[in-house]
């Protein structure tokens, strides 16, 4: 059992119950959560930064927004009982995502047909996506998935740019070569299926063979 200075017991000690325990919801987008008590309960409430609502003796109370927009949204329910313990809280797990406005790629610094046997760098940028802790970037050659750039390192809740380089050496036999980037939502089961994805205008490459 956890608490913390005020006295709140919160985690396995808490006799309080959000349902569902977790929730994806895209940018704009209406949200309601219930959250009930165990045991009889003076005041059950949730508190967050666009809205609060309370009820007393009441076993459930529900936290709704019309249009959620707000990316550092964190509401919370509390409790507080006739017996010990008498208060606790319980955070919604609450994830808001943006599905990014436009995924592109480019070679990087060169122009026109590529030489055999010699490295180039491939950049796809995404703009405007969120949480990027979520997002993957798959780089495809025609059909075939060549490399997967996952985000889980940053932990941004708002919309970010991000980027990936894939480097390549062409081959004749990569003459006429089409070359994709998809960047996916991956929210977990709570999430959208299939996960939101956007993929950019395809690459084709020209391959120069030597003599």
């Amino acid at each position: 059992m956890g608490s913390n200075s005020d006295g709140l017991v919160s985690a396995e000690g808490c006799s309080l119950v959000i349902k569902p325990s977790r929730v994806v919801v895209g940018f704009g987008q209406p949200v309601s959560v219930s959250c009930e008590a165990t045991r009889p309960v003076r005041v059950l409430g949730w508190e967050s930064s666009i809205s609060a609502v309370h009820t007393q003796q009441e076993l459930s109370v529900q936290w709704t927004v019309g249009s959620l927009i707000d990316w550092i949204e964190e509401p919370i329910c509390y409790g507080v009982f006739f017996t010990a313990p008498r208060q606790c809280e319980e955070k919604l797990n609450l994830v808001l995502y943006k599905s990014p406005d436009s995924v592109s790629i480019r070679p990087v610094n060169h122009t026109g047909p590529m030489v055999e046997g010699r490295e180039y760098q491939l950049l796809c940028e995404v703009q405007n996506v969120a949480p990027v802790q979520y997002l993957s970037l798959r780089w495809y050659r025609g059909q075939s998935e060549v490399y997967n750039h996952t985000f889980t390192d940053l932990t941004s809740s708002s919309p970010v740019q991000v980027s990936s380089v894939l480097a390549i050496m062409p081959t004749r036999a990569e003459n006429g070569a089409e070359y994709r980037c998809v960047a996916v939502l991956e929210l977990g089961p709570e999430g959208p299926q299939p996960p939101p994805a956007l993929t950019s205008e395809p690459l084709n490459t020209s391959v120069y063979c030597k003599s």
